[in-house]
């Protein structure tokens, strides 16, 4: 990411993450340039409980206006959204997405909390 040009920063904890500084579209460009370097992931098994919470995350995001959001994939319980949605609800509707991840079920923090892949 570094190599097409993006800001990488590091948390507290040592984990590397982008910027929020780059343009989204500088951002879209660079992920479909290092598309080839993401190791592969290895299937999950998803529970019911899991792809129920994620389908009531899905359902309060359309509550709050965002009718694009679409249902989780069945196989994954992810929501799967394109770079630009993900960047949109990121920026432009964080206080839905906030508002959503508190209502929905308890959460299960062995997986990580991304929609959009």
């Amino acid at each position: 990411m570094k190599k097409n040009g993006l800001a990488v920063e590091f948390t507290d904890s040592g984990e590397p993450r982008l910027a929020k500084t780059d343009p989204q579209d500088k951002v879209t460009a660079a992920e479909k340039a290092c598309e080839s370097l993401k190791p592969a992931l290895e299937p999950q098994q998803i529970s019911a409980e899991q792809l129920a919470n994620e389908r009531r995350r899905a359902d309060c995001l359309r509550r709050q206006g965002l009718d694009w959001v679409p249902d989780p994939n069945p196989s994954t319980a992810v929501i799967e959204l394109t770079p630009e949605q993900t960047g949109e609800l990121k920026t432009k509707h964080a206080d839905a997405l906030l508002a959503c991840r508190s209502k929905t079920a308890k959460r299960d923090d062995s997986r990580p909390d991304v929609l959009g892949g």
